[in-house]
């Protein structure tokens, strides 16, 4: 999962067009945000870590969208789209090669 945003443009490296996040919890108090702005083709053009607690971590229940909305409001971005990633391919046993009598 990741979230597109509007883009940012960093004068050297390019320009930002996608917001990925990492939470590492504490329960019941505050989680470590880890964020990584990229672009299009996920190479890495920022990166750094935020908290979220008190209200801000009340609020976010079990919205993972409400981390990326969250995130990007810190960081003075804005999210466009919360893209779910594909479901994965469903598993098709290979085909059995006849017996040799």
């Amino acid at each position: 999962m990741h979230a597109n945003i509007s883009p940012i443009t960093f004068h050297q490296a390019g320009t930002a067009t996608q917001l990925h996040v990492v939470a590492h919890v504490s329960p019941n108090r505050s989680a470590s945000v880890e964020w990584t702005l990229t672009d299009d083709a996920g190479k890495r053009m920022q990166a750094g870590l935020l908290t979220l607690d008190g209200a801000a971590y009340q609020a976010w229940g079990a919205s993972d969208e409400y981390l990326f909305t969250w995130a990007a409001d810190s960081l003075g971005l804005t999210v466009t789209e919360v893209v779910e990633p594909p479901p994965p391919t469903p598993f098709v046993p290979p085909a059995q090669e006849p017996a040799m009598d």
